[in-house]
């Protein structure tokens, strides 16, 4: 995408529209659209570059290598993309296809450094501690609130549930997005998410994913003369700052369903699982049969 939508069409010339149209009908490699210098910088202002040099100067200030020299050639592609033939669009379609071909090397190269310097940077956090670490960076210049997607993976066979705390050891909202299992229930590998809070500006927060520190015991559900019993080793989470949502995963009841803003477990104890599906046995009427052979 070399723009984003929104800006006045009045003062663009309808021919430019109209060439911009049939090129993204006829090609998906990119898309053109029309805006202002405000919404551009907007889309671009996390610009892989721009954190890479950030994370740099960040890891040379722990004591870390810079990686300028390999930087300046990233902006060198990037910048010799800004020629203005090139922006005004009277070059031929190869010319474009080799202006793509540059963004994604410096988008490539940049990454590198990135990862590079995080890299450098974890190096030198001290993480110790129970449970395994997660580093939050935030490149921004302001302490920012967001949504962070991890995936974590575990060789025992008996890591039923997890948790995530802060450095403070508070417990943040979580969910399992895709997780796979062992034959025990344990969490073989997953994919996940938290909310964090308050990380930072151009700075990072250390969490941690830790097995909860209560289990709750196996309970008998008794529901239409139906007796089951379950374990906490399937049970899906959904958490935000409003509610607390608990599911048995592997038959869909809702075990707990919590309001924070009033204090109100709605599930109640006489009645702990919702949603429940019960299904039965239907054997027939066996004495209707009996008299049906009588006869």
């Amino acid at each position: 995408m070399l723009a984003v939508s929104g800006a006045d069409l009045t003062h663009v010339q309808s021919h430019v529209t109209d060439l911009f149209a049939e090129y993204n009908r006829s090609f998906d490699n990119a898309e053109f659209r029309i805006s202002t210098p405000a919404e551009y910088f907007e889309q671009i202002k996390d610009s892989v570059v721009v954190n890479a040099e950030l994370a740099d100067a960040l890891a040379v200030q722990l004591g870390g290598r810079s990686q300028a020299a390999q930087l300046a050639r990233t902006w060198e592609g990037v910048l010799f993309n800004q020629f203005h033939d090139i922006i005004c669009g009277s070059h031929v379609d190869k010319v474009y296809v080799n202006t793509i071909d540059r963004y994604k090397a410096a988008g490539a190269a940049a990454t590198e450094c990135l990862e590079a310097a995080f890299d450098d940077v974890v190096a030198r956090i001290d993480t110790q501690g129970k449970g395994i670490p997660l580093v939050v960076f935030n490149p921004l210049s302001w302490n920012r609130d967001d949504v962070v997607e991890y995936r974590i993976g575990f060789s025992e066979q008996d890591v039923l549930d997890i948790e995530v705390r802060d450095s403070a050891g508070t417990p943040v909202p979580h969910d399992l997005i895709a997780c796979k299992r062992y034959n025990t229930g344990g969490i073989k590998r997953a994919t996940a998410l938290f909310i964090c809070r308050d990380v930072p500006a151009l700075g990072y927060e250390v969490y941690r994913v830790v097995p909860p520190q209560k289990h709750p015991p196996r309970r008998r559900c008794r529901t239409n003369q139906v007796t089951f019993i379950t374990a906490h080793v399937h049970v899906d989470v959904l958490e935000n700052e409003f509610f607390r949502l608990e599911i048995d995963s592997w038959n869909g009841a809702i075990r707990s369903l919590y309001d924070k803003r009033t204090d109100w477990e709605v599930i109640g104890a006489d009645q702990p699982y919702g949603n429940t599906v019960v299904r039965e046995l239907d054997n027939g009427n066996f004495l209707g049969v009996q008299r049906t052979l009588q006869r």
